[in-house]
Parts: C-alpha cells; sequence; structure tokens
C-alpha cells in the first residue's frame, strides 16, 4: 500500500509541475485567428439525435483550451469530442464546425480530459489521431477512444415500431509512449515491458505482484508510474 501511495504522489506531482504544458509560453488568440490559421471551415450541420447511444464523448459542448503551433492558445471554446469521426466540434456564431488532429495542434484540454495527436498504428505514418493522455512522462500512457455504430431498420413482422441506430462505446485500447518514438498499442504487459529498454526485472515483478492488467486505465497509470519514478 505504501509503494502505491508514494506513487500517486509521484503522479500528482508530475501533473501539477506542468508536463503537458511545459515551460512554452502559450500567447493567447481569438477564436478567428485560430480559424484562419488552420482553414477551419468544416461546417457541418447536426441533426436532432434519432438514434440510442452517442457518438460524443460529452453530448453538451462544454470550454475547452485549445494550444496549437507551439506558441498559441485558445481558451474557453466550446468544444466536444466525436469518438466516430475522431474529430473536435466547436460552436461559432450558432454554427457546429469540427476539425480533424492536425500536425500543428499541440493538445486540448477539455474539463479534465487532455488530447494529444499522435501517429495510429498500424496505419501509414502520416495517419493521425486524437489520443486521451492518460499519464505523461519517459513512458507516456495514451488511450484511443471510438465506438461502434448499428444502423437502423424498420420495423419487422411482429413490431410496432423501427429499430434506432445505435452507437456503443467500445472499451478504449491503450498505447505505450516511449521518449521520441511513435505511439505502440499495449497487447499484454509482457510486451509492454519488452518496449523499455531498462528496469525489466524490476517491472516485472511489479507487474506480477500487482497483477496489473494492460486493458485497465487504473493499472497502465500505476505500471507507468512505477517506471517513470525509477528514472533519474
Amino acid at each position: 500500500m505504501c509503494s502505491r501511495i508514494k506513487i500517486f504522489f509521484f503522479l500528482i506531482l508530475s501533473l501539477v509541475s506542468g508536463r503537458v504544458v511545459g515551460q512554452i509560453p502559450f500567447m493567447p488568440r481569438s477564436l478567428v485567428e485560430f480559424i484562419e490559421f488552420l482553414d477551419l471551415r468544416n461546417r457541418i450541420n447536426p441533426q436532432e439525435p434519432d438514434y440510442d447511444g452517442s457518438p460524443f464523448l460529452n453530448d453538451e459542448f462544454v470550454n475547452g483550451d485549445v494550444y496549437y503551433n507551439n506558441e498559441f492558445v485558445i481558451r474557453n471554446v466550446p468544444l466536444r469530442y466525436d469518438m466516430q469521426n475522431d474529430e473536435m466540434q466547436y460552436t461559432y456564431r450558432n454554427y457546429t464546425f469540427a476539425f480533424g488532429p492536425n500536425p500543428r495542434l499541440n493538445f486540448i484540454i477539455i474539463q479534465s480530459d487532455t488530447f494529444v495527436i499522435e501517429t495510429i498504428q498500424p496505419r501509414s505514418a502520416d495517419s493521425l489521431g486524437f489520443f486521451k493522455l492518460i499519464i505523461p512522462g519517459k513512458l507516456t500512457i495514451l488511450a484511443h477512444l471510438s465506438v461502434s455504430y448499428r444502423e437502423g431498420r424498420p420495423p419487422g413482422a411482429l413490431e410496432d415500431r423501427a429499430v434506432p441506430a445505435k452507437f456503443t462505446r467500445r472499451p478504449d485500447e491503450y498505447y505505450a509512449k516511449i521518449e521520441g518514438s511513435v505511439p505502440e498499442k499495449i497487447r499484454s504487459m509482457d510486451k509492454l515491458i519488452e518496449l523499455l529498454s531498462d528496469h525489466q526485472a524490476e517491472l516485472t515483478r511489479f507487474w506480477k505482484s500487482n497483477k496489473s492488467s494492460p486493458n485497465k486505465a487504473n493499472d497502465l497509470i500505476l505500471f507507468a508510474g512505477y517506471y517513470n519514478s525509477l528514472q533519474p
């Protein structure tokens, strides 16, 4: 228990120290300047939901901050993440717009969630996606969020109403990113340890003693926190 408490203290200190934002002095810009910079004119027409479930992480738009070009930040942008299309939607002058994972974006903070832009494997090297940041460090853990979609259908012979379309949240897929590398999907704990070049014996003991799962965010937070605490 003491070791877990120490790791959680390490995680808290890591996050509070600003590893995500770093020491870059981001200068505030207006939403109009951001739209012009990325040429974001992809206006969409959201339909009234006639489906079950949701393609969005949060159905309602909530204010978030967008950091881009290693120098600018736009604050209080009404945002929501579309897990089906892997894009961010925002509102401006009562219209809804969307933008994808552009490499000129640094990260996006929506309430307690931070999204970063990384290459999706095993697709081509220029295929980018939004990833939710789970824990930063030399070993960074990321999550890729997605939904499945089932089309609706008209009522059958013995049914009195149509079956609506349905979105279902898929289990999050977790990725490991070592400093300077492309994120790798975490398929098992032993494969994750193989990605790391140091402290493998200690990591194996930690994994087995804690029964860490590659499919549980809390277990990966503990594991990455332990590994990062071993770094000089």
